[in-house]
């Protein structure tokens, strides 16, 4: 390794190229030596520099990140390819930021641009995994501090004492209410729930859990729909704030009842709707048809300002929309954002916006009232239409 290392820095530019791999192969590579070699007079070892430092960044070394983060203007666009590739794959800290400012750098390069767009993409997938995986282990811990009483660590429910075939608290594992949309369990957690579900009936209600904050509910929710089996999307903070803004008046209990009522707008109300879209408007229809086998698509690749839009034709209070692409994979919007509007001309806000990584995408909203509802596809995919098989608005 010692006579790797001169080599590295002394030999001529392909020797140091061989050099620094050859010392990776054998793993002594040194992150000091990686740091010097960033500033090497030939781009090829800066970029070989940059690759074999991947372990580094992938850890969140801030010696690692900082130091790559010193070539951020370079000029050269092998450099620029090598840093986005490098940081997509690590999810390394600050690297978005870092791929922002090279992408301003390279604006003018296509071929810069296109590995740029490619990799922000598998930055965000890796954050929110990570981010998920801390939301779980929170979301177990708080399980079983609290909920674990009455829905038992298996979530088949605690048998209730003296009462024979009876739980304390209704089954987790493969719930309805569990699986569904996402504001449903997040409605019973905040408000609490009496009466009976599924035929049975339990000793006591489910009690209100609103004075645990967003975080809190959104951890438990997390694990709940995707622990002994079920397999459901996570659940955010924002999540949860959208459902308790728009319910904050409510001041008793659900009754089952009302939550088995949540259903979506019927198709044939949907299809009294006008729709409308930047792209393939005579498709438009084939969203709302309740057939899961035809779809609305772009019919070109997803870039920004592509949107779909829907008129109810009188004020309508929206609590939700799911955007089911399963038949087609990959097409659900990588980024989007959620717009009302009176009139279809002059648009609100976004009243919900964020990232697409699951082929049913379900948007929690905080039940805006209003004439018309606008999806905007914000994401850059260079394969991969945006489409939508069934899409299902609950209102109320």
């Amino acid at each position: 390794a010692p006579a790797l290392e001169t080599l590295a820095r002394n030999g001529s530019p392909l020797a140091r190229l061989h050099a620094l791999w050859t010392l990776e192969g054998l793993g002594e590579s040194d992150l000091a030596l990686l740091q010097e070699k960033l500033t090497d007079e030939d781009s090829r070892v800066q970029s070989a520099a940059i690759r074999i430092m991947e372990p580094f960044l992938a850890t969140g070394s801030t010696t690692a990140v900082a130091a790559v983060q010193s070539l951020s203007t370079d000029s050269d666009p092998e450099i620029a390819i090598q840093l986005a590739l490098s940081l997509g794959h690590t999810a390394a800290p600050e690297g978005h930021s870092i791929v922002e400012t090279v992408a301003k750098v390279h604006a003018d390069n296509p071929n810069v641009l296109a590995v740029i767009q490619h990799m922000n993409s598998r930055i965000e997938e890796a954050r929110r995994r990570r981010e998920q995986s801390e939301l779980l282990a929170q979301g177990q811990l708080h399980f079983n501090t609290i909920c674990v009483a009455c829905h038992a660590e298996d979530g088949k429910g605690t048998a209730a004492p003296g009462l024979e075939g009876v739980t304390l608290g209704a089954p987790l594992n493969g719930s309805p209410r569990v699986l569904g949309k996402k504001d449903i369990p997040i409605k019973i957690m905040l408000k609490g729930m009496m009466g009976e579900l599924d035929g049975k009936s339990y000793p006591g209600p489910m009690l209100p859990l609103e004075s645990y904050d967003d975080q809190w509910i959104a951890s438990v929710l997390t694990y709940v729909r995707q622990s002994w089996g079920n397999r459901a999307s996570p659940v955010s903070a924002q999540d949860v704030a959208a459902v308790r803004k728009s319910i904050a008046d409510r001041t008793t209990m659900w009754q089952s009842t009302e939550i088995l009522e949540m259903t979506p707008a019927p198709v044939a109300e949907m299809k009294r709707w006008k729709l409308t879209a930047s792209h393939n408007q005579k498709g438009c229809h084939r969203a709302v048809d309740g057939n899961p086998n035809t779809r609305w698509e772009t019919g070109t690749y997803q870039r920004d300002g592509m949107w779909f839009a829907v008129e109810f034709g009188k004020p309508t209070t929206v609590t939700s929309i799911v955007l089911d692409c399963e038949k087609s994979g990959f097409d659900y919007p990588r980024a989007y954002s959620v717009q009302v509007s009176d009139d279809g001309e002059t648009w609100s806000d976004p009243v919900a916006s964020g990232v697409g990584s699951d082929p049913e995408l379900d948007i929690v909203l905080p039940a805006p009232t209003a004439r018309h509802l606008r999806i905007n596809q914000h994401g850059s995919v260079s394969n991969k239409f945006w489409s939508i098989h069934q899409l299902e608005v609950y209102t109320r």
